[in-house]
């Protein structure tokens, strides 16, 4: 079974608030994955000792999108919303801080949108 593991923002996925996420993977491995696949999501790497949060079924296949384009109701679906509430950071910015970068930058990213399976 595939693993996502979600770092900075793992604190969402514990309170199940984060149903997307954006990654810079490479195309092929991006395409390797589907909608209805089923994930483990992990807080960290399991390399890196990381530890199995929950089951996630992704909702859409992959879709790489422009990060300047993301919609507003992402700030929710990312877990953002939640990380500011509890002063959160997300790798070392706040998450307003990210979302702002987002917003100018010309790159795309793959977005991965997902739900949840089981109650860890």
């Amino acid at each position: 079974m595939k693993i996502i593991s979600f770092g900075w923002t793992a604190p969402a996925i514990s309170v199940k608030r984060k149903h997307c996420t954006r990654r810079n993977w490479k195309d092929s491995y991006a395409e390797s994955f589907h909608k209805g696949d089923v994930c483990q999501a992990y807080d960290k790497s399991p390399r890196c000792h990381g530890n199995r949060m929950d089951l996630i079924r992704l909702t859409a296949d992959p879709g790489k999108e422009p990060e300047r384009d993301i919609p507003d109701e992402d700030w929710e679906n990312e877990g953002f919303a939640y990380l500011t509430e509890i002063g959160a950071k997300v790798n070392g910015l706040e998450p307003v801080a990210l979302w702002d970068q987002w917003k100018r930058s010309p790159d795309s990213s793959w977005v991965i949108r997902f739900e949840y399976l089981e109650e860890m």
